[in-house]
């Protein structure tokens, strides 16, 4: 206990240095800079695609931003990306995923978070009212969405069981209220949408193995990217192989036997005969001398 005085004492000595900001471009495909940020290297991906969401106008949750060709996670850090001096990165912007541009995986991840969900919402439209239509719109949409990516197998299905009734409540609220209702009504909804889903259903859709995998090829058109973003987006089909020559197994099994060298062969010549008025048979052609 006498340590603590000293310790304290000790305290008011020590400083921490400040973490210097670093600089950060932000460009579109089409080579246009669109925000130019002063980022500390602590701080979130997801913070720093707030700043570019003040600035240039496009949601947080719209927003797919590539460093070196590399998506980067919202979880990620300049720091944790080796990023220690001023960088680009380029900007993608995604269809909403509550407009039907959704997998099995990422439905998952907006139940998960709440935070990601209420981006989503956001997201999905300048002009949403927040009503119990636009709760039906945004099923048939997701639903829709979960079919093509391979997740779902029946829209129907997956709409059947819908609960409206208990949606009309949400027209009666005003301002932050409706907009809390609509959250938590359509959370019900896309909950049940998701224990709708088949049992072990893995989308196959453009985003399947990872989400960062869509957003480039698909909310951008593919000459509008760089030649390095675009490589990024639709990766070139590997060459096919060259058909095997065919080894003697004499040979491998005896370097003394000669090599054994494949000569194509050739069809034999045929010649058309008349027999017969409009009538014509193939034959062998002579051999020359």
């Amino acid at each position: 206990l006498g340590l603590c005085p000293n310790l304290k004492h000790q305290s008011h000595h020590v400083a921490m240095e400040p973490i210097a900001p670093i600089a950060i471009n932000v460009v579109l495909p089409s080579g246009e800079q669109v925000a130019q940020l002063m980022v500390n290297p602590e701080k979130s991906i997801m913070q720093m695609k707030t700043q570019i969401a003040g600035l240039e106008g496009t949601p947080v949750a719209n927003q797919v931003l590539l460093l070196n060709d590399q998506q980067v996670e919202d979880a990620d850090t300049l720091r944790s990306l080796n990023v220690s001096c001023e960088a680009t990165f380029l900007l993608l912007r995604r269809a909403p995923l509550l407009s039907g541009a959704i997998n099995r995986e990422e439905l998952e991840h907006l139940l998960e978070d709440n935070l990601a969900l209420e981006q989503a919402i956001v997201a999905y439209s300048d002009s949403l009212q927040y009503l119990p239509s636009d709760i039906t719109t945004i099923s048939e949409e997701v639903a829709e969405g979960l079919v093509a990516s391979g997740s779902g197998h029946d829209k129907a299905a997956l709409l059947s069981g819908r609960q409206v009734e208990l949606w009309q409540d949400i027209a009666k609220q005003t301002g932050k209220a409706r907009q809390v209702a609509f959250s938590r009504a359509l959370r019900k909804e896309l909950e049940r949408i998701s224990a709708a889903l088949p049992l072990g259903s893995v989308g196959t859709g453009p985003s399947t193995s990872h989400r960062r995998q869509r957003t480039a090829s698909d909310d951008v058109p593919r000459a509008e990217l760089p030649q390095s973003a675009a490589s990024f987006a639709a990766p070139a089909a590997a060459p096919a192989a060259a058909p095997a020559v065919p080894v003697a197994a004499e040979q491998l099994a005896d370097p003394a036997v000669p090599a054994v060298h494949a000569v194509p062969v050739q069809p034999p010549a045929v010649e058309s005969v008349q027999v017969a008025p409009g009538v014509e048979v193939a034959r062998p052609a002579p051999k020359n001398a």
